[in-house]
C-alpha cells in the first residue's frame, strides 16, 4: 500500500478506513465546534444520517456541555499521554436525533490537525 501523505498526517482515505473500522463512536470537531468528521458508529448511535455539512452541533448530541466547556475539559485532561496529549474522560448524557437520551462515556482530546 502506498500513502501519499505528509509525515505524521494520514491520508483522507486511510483516516476514513480507520473510522469505518473502529467500533467506538468518534466525532472530530474544529476549534469553532463544527463537526468535521463522524464515524459510522457515532452516526448510528446518534441516529444521524446526513452528510458532514449537516452534522448536528455538539449541543444537540451532548446537551450537558457547550463548546467552551468541552475545550476546558480537554485542556484540563486527567490523563497525560507520553506525547504530552491531555485526555479527559468522563460520563455524560448524550441525545439521539429523535431526542432519546442515554448515558455515555466521553473522551476529549485536542489535536493539531487541520
Amino acid at each position: 500500500m502506498s500513502l501519499h501523505a505528509a509525515p505524521n498526517q494520514p491520508s483522507a482515505d486511510l483516516m476514513q478506513s480507520v473510522l469505518n473500522a473502529v467500533p467506538d463512536a468518534v466525532i472530530g470537531m474544529d476549534a469553532a465546534g463544527r463537526v468535521r468528521l463522524i464515524s459510522p458508529a457515532a452516526a448510528n448511535v446518534l441516529g444521524y444520517e446526513g452528510g458532514i455539512d449537516d452534522a448536528p452541533a455538539p449541543a444537540q448530541w451532548l446537551a450537558e456541555f457547550d463548546v467552551a466547556q468541552m475545550e476546558e475539559r480537554s485542556l484540563s485532561g486527567l490523563y497525560l499521554r507520553a506525547r504530552g496529549v491531555h485526555v479527559s474522560r468522563f460520563e455524560a448524557t448524550a441525545r439521539r436525533s429523535d431526542g432519546t437520551q442515554f448515558p455515555c462515556d466521553v473522551s476529549l482530546t485536542r489535536t493539531d490537525a487541520q
